[in-house]
This record gives structure tokens, sequence and C-alpha cells, in this order.
């Protein structure tokens, strides 16, 4: 694969190099390719949070009752196989 870069960013990737920071450009581009996809999980999260946060109040949840409910749903559908 072949990619045409900016001088710009061509000499970015050069003083990374020289810098020590990576041993080569194909190095520079795997890192921020990484850091593209961190970035976009990043945003995926924050969507959900919004989401989240606009989808209204919330509510305290009892592990009992939902245990206790779970059950009840899990012996209904038992009787109606048999």
């Amino acid at each position: 694969m072949n990619v045409t870069l900016t001088p710009e960013m061509e000499e970015f990737v050069k003083q990374k190099i020289e810098l020590g920071k990576y041993e080569s450009s194909g190095d520079v581009v795997i890192q921020a390719l990484m850091m593209m996809e961190e970035w976009e999980k990043f945003k995926a999260l924050r969507r959900d949070i919004q989401e989240g946060l606009e989808s209204g109040k919330s509510t305290v949840l009892n592990m009992d009752e939902i245990i206790a409910e779970a059950e009840r749903e899990f012996d209904r559908r038992s009787l109606t196989r048999r």
C-alpha cells in the first residue's frame, strides 16, 4: 500500500523517527491507526452515555426481585413446553 502525505505530515513523521519515538514510518502509521480505532471506540462510548442520559430517569434495581422475576419466567416457559 502506498500512502501520500502532505509535506507537513511527512516532516512530522520524520521528526518522530529522528526523536527515536518510532523506528519507521510504518510504525508511525500503525500507531496512528490504533489511535484512530481507540478514538472511534471513545466516540461510540460517549454516544452511548449521552443516549443513556437522554433516555429518562433511572430507577433503582433490586437484584432479588430481578432473580425472582427471572425464575418465574423460567418456570412459566418450562410449563408451556410440556
